[in-house]
């Protein structure tokens, strides 16, 4: 986005984005002064009662106004607030606002509009400093809505598309031959080796995956020696050490199929002293729920030793504190009903497993073992696998426990607040969901609860946050072709 000296964001860029008015002496500023109507404030308040994440966010923004940017521009008069890296706020008042008649006065985005053409009229030069020349080539409006936007260049006013970032949790590097034996010799890379032998490259990030490419066989295999993670502690690269405390037999069967499943395993068989956070996001068909579910069997059930006393999982089925809805059985009952892909994921692996479970029971002469159904649901009688509804969730304290939350999407950010709490000591928490299937109307692919907690989770040395890529689905044929020709 290129910087301009002054932006008009638009209601959607506040209302998505808070922190955007908190930015600290370290931000790099946006613009150098930015200017908003009045009018947005009175929209704030429309939204303050709402319980989703647009009243969260106006809640907030309320805060942040009443707290210290009106009140020091009521007591010392002044003509815009400075924030601490130096970007300016201006207020500007609606009365002195003109409007078009194709425009409603009503609508902020028409209120963003009708400011960016009052600041380009010379004639409201009194309201800017003397030196102050706005036009069209250092003016914007700052949104991420396509419908203001489109609005900005019916009326000539340049656009500054917000387009966040996300943080994926891996990059791919090419392996220079003459540094190659930093890590398929030395099998790590410190900080310091990295710099030197990657100049191009940012820093690593605390549990950052990094996969190696080139001419080498161990990138070209399902090995997986090309691929490393970023010690928390030290900042140095070290190689996947999957730690499946499962028999030989069946590592195979559960053997990651692409370099971002074979990510994903490390960061949830990981102890939850090292990892105690997992956040895996992408698009259906890329082993999301199955690999979460493998993982939290034989680290709950399956294993040779128990690490977790059960597997909590928490579907998606409605909001903190409403109504479970109708549905036959009880509290349980209803939202196993929600929980099928939970379910069908944890048969075929309890199918897995059991098939080379047969195998060595028949050279004992055992009949072998019931039917995986049968399975799974002395698993739940036992209280190994649980289900609870996000809508009882609050005040829960999960304490030694896998927990899975499935379909993270379509949480609002305040319900994710909420329920990232809930983990008590002992607990290791996984968030999982696709961006892309959103079908909650207030939520996109970046204000939903998912991309929430991955961002405010990047690069934290508690939790690995790891993106699954279309070339990651190793579902079917049909799943990779969905993906490439419905993307």
């Amino acid at each position: 986005m290129a910087f301009h000296k002054y932006l008009v964001p638009g209601l959607d860029v506040l209302i998505g984005n808070p922190s955007f008015l908190t930015p600290t002496a370290e931000t790099k500023p946006k613009a150098r002064r930015l200017l908003i109507p009045d009018t947005y404030l009175y929209r704030i308040d429309d939204f303050h009662n709402e319980q989703t994440s647009r009243g969260e966010a106006a809640r907030e923004l309320q805060g942040i106004f009443r707290g210290e940017i009106l009140r020091k521009l009521h007591e010392a008069q002044l003509e815009y607030y400075t924030f601490e890296n130096g970007m300016q706020l201006q207020i500007i008042d609606s009365e002195l606002l003109h409007f078009s008649p194709k425009l409603n006065p009503r609508s902020s985005k028409a209120q963003a509009i009708a400011t960016a053409n009052f600041c380009f009229d010379c004639e409201n030069r009194k309201f800017f400093d003397e030196r102050t020349k706005i036009n069209a080539t250092n003016l914007a409006i700052m949104t991420g809505s396509d419908p203001l936007a489109i609005l900005s260049y019916l009326h000539n006013i340049d656009v500054a598309m917000v387009n966040p970032e996300v943080y994926t949790g891996r990059r791919t590097v090419e392996l220079p031959f003459e540094v190659s034996s930093l890590w398929f010799s030395n099998h790590k890379i410190d900080p310091l080796e990295w710099k030197q032998a990657f100049p191009d490259q940012s820093p690593l990030l605390p549990n950052e995956f990094v996969e190696f490419t080139g001419d080498y066989p161990e990138a070209h295999n399902r090995s997986w020696k090309n691929i490393g993670r970023c010690d928390p502690t030290t900042g140095t690269l070290l190689p996947l050490h999957f730690r499946l405390p499962i028999d030989r037999g069946l590592v195979q069967k559960f053997w990651p199929r692409s370099a971002g499943q074979a990510m994903v395993m490390e960061a949830l068989l990981a102890p939850v002293e090292e990892i105690p956070i997992v956040v895996i996001s992408g698009i259906f068909g890329t082993g999301k729920t199955f690999l979460s579910l493998a993982a939290g069997h034989f680290l709950t059930n399956g294993g040779v030793a128990d690490v977790y006393e059960r597997i909590f999982v928490c579907p998606r089925d409605g909001a903190l504190g409403a109504e479970i809805g109708f549905l036959p059985g009880d509290a349980t009952n209803k939202t196993r009903a929600k929980a099928k892909p939970i379910e069908d994921n944890y048969i075929q692996i309890l199918k897995l497993q059991n098939g080379n479970n047969r195998e060595k029971l028949a050279e004992k002469g055992n009949t072998g073992l019931g039917s995986a159904y049968d399975q799974f649901e002395r698993l739940v009688k036992d209280h190994k696998i649980e289900f609870e509804s996000v809508i009882n969730m609050g005040g829960r304290s999960l304490a030694d426990s896998f927990i899975i939350y499935d379909e993270f999407q379509d949480m609002e950010r305040y319900q994710a607040k909420a329920l990232l709490s809930r983990p008590a000591d002992g607990s290791k928490m996984v968030i999982m969901g696709d961006p892309t299937q959103t079908t909650n109307p207030h939520l996109n692919a970046t204000s939903n609860g998912l991309s929430y907690s991955a961002s405010k989770l990047a690069g934290k040395p508690e939790a690995a946050v790891i993106t699954l890529f279309p070339h990651d689905i190793t579902r079917s044929r049909a799943a990779r072709a969905i993906a490439t020709y419905f993307t």
